[in-house]
């Protein structure tokens, strides 16, 4: 005598794939796109207390970065001013720029990561390191947050 399987298995899918047609299906609503900066001069908010920081964007690139910070330097007991100026220019990404970069000249050598992000079209964030090595002494500004604005 042979036995019939039961169609238990059938009827038991049935109502789950009933279930599963029910819910609605969810739209992913896409990221705000962020914000474009404003083309012109832009200065510190923050950036160290009695220091400053500039930059210019125009044409979707962040250029002419300038900061003036304290350096603290191995073997020294005493911090100098720094004058960071790559030579470099940053594309404006979603919002973001920067990178690392490396300068030479007169036996110096400055390693410099700018990195920010523009907050709204007049406000931006973001940090800077830069090290200095001349003659076997390595100078760092160590990582410093600044904030900027539209002048």
């Amino acid at each position: 005598m042979r036995l019939r399987r039961p169609l238990i298995t059938v009827t038991a899918a049935v109502p789950a794939l009933v279930a599963a047609l029910a819910i609605p299906a969810v739209a992913a609503t896409p990221a705000p796109k962020p914000p474009a900066p404003k083309a012109g001069a832009w200065t510190h908010v923050t950036v160290q207390r009695g220091y400053d920081l500039a930059f210019r964007v125009a044409g979707g690139r962040v250029t002419k970065v300038v900061a003036n910070v304290l350096e603290d330097c191995t073997g020294e007991t005493v911090s100098r001013v720094a004058t960071f100026a790559p030579d470099a220019s940053y594309p404006v990404k979603g919002g973001r720029f920067g990178r690392k970069t490396v300068e030479r000249f007169d036996g110096l050598t400055a390693r410099i990561d700018f990195r920010g992000r523009f907050t709204s079209r007049t406000r931006a964030t973001g940090t800077l390191k830069m090290e200095t090595i001349v003659a076997g002494s390595v100078c760092t500004t160590y990582t410093l947050r600044w904030t900027a604005r539209r002048r």
